[in-house]
């Protein structure tokens, strides 16, 4: 009796298996699946670039305007501070009667 070269092997397997002209022509699907995830990705580049431009953007002109507001702010402390020393002054020179009531205080 021959001996068979299929013994032990399911010839239908072969109709699942890859064949050589699978080999030699590729997915037509493969190329444009390809190029479409490209250009996601460079879309995508392309946004978190711009999208870091207006973070930097933004960044630098709240600092601007932080460095406005403090220089604001020191104006108006100093513009306190000589207010509350001319204060000092008029409350030193005048008598008790001269100030009006709410200057005057309630314990004097």
């Amino acid at each position: 009796m021959a001996k068979r070269r299929t013994i032990g092997e399911n010839p239908l397997d072969a109709v699942g298996a890859g064949t050589s002209l699978d080999i030699v022509v590729p997915d037509p699907k493969a190329g444009a699946r390809a190029r479409a995830e490209a250009e996601i990705k460079e879309s995508l580049a392309q946004a978190v670039k711009e999208s870091q431009a207006r973070m930097e953007a933004l960044i630098q002109e709240t600092k601007e305007a932080l460095g406005r507001l403090e220089a604001e702010s020191a104006g108006l402390k100093e513009e306190v501070a000589r207010l509350k020393a001319e204060l000092a002054q008029l409350q030193a020179k005048a008598r008790p009667t001269d100030l009006p009531f709410w200057m005057r205080g309630f314990g004097r």
